[in-house]
């Protein structure tokens, strides 16, 4: 449970965490056509919902799970629906 240390420390210029998800979901919806790979469930691993739902409304997003799966390791019954489905 160490990826919040891994964070990115907002100043002038520099997006913060919810915009580089936003930045990133723009990226992929105007190249529809170009597949992205997110690596390490985009540093979603504390909010599988939001992936999941970037993930349902962007057919040519994929999320690895490098790195991040043991951080889904204290909600396992939902880590398990969301890797299902």
């Amino acid at each position: 449970m160490n990826a919040y240390t891994w964070r990115i420390t907002v100043k002038p210029g520099i997006l913060g965490y919810r915009e580089l998800i936003a930045s990133l979901e723009r990226a992929v919806k105007t190249n529809p056509n170009t597949m992205f790979f997110a690596c390490h469930l985009t540093n979603q691993c504390n909010d599988l919902s939001s992936l999941g739902e970037i993930l349902d409304r962007n057919a040519n997003l994929y999320a690895d799970i490098g790195a991040r799966y043991a951080e889904t390791a204290c909600i396992p019954r939902f880590a398990s629906q969301f890797f299902d489905k």
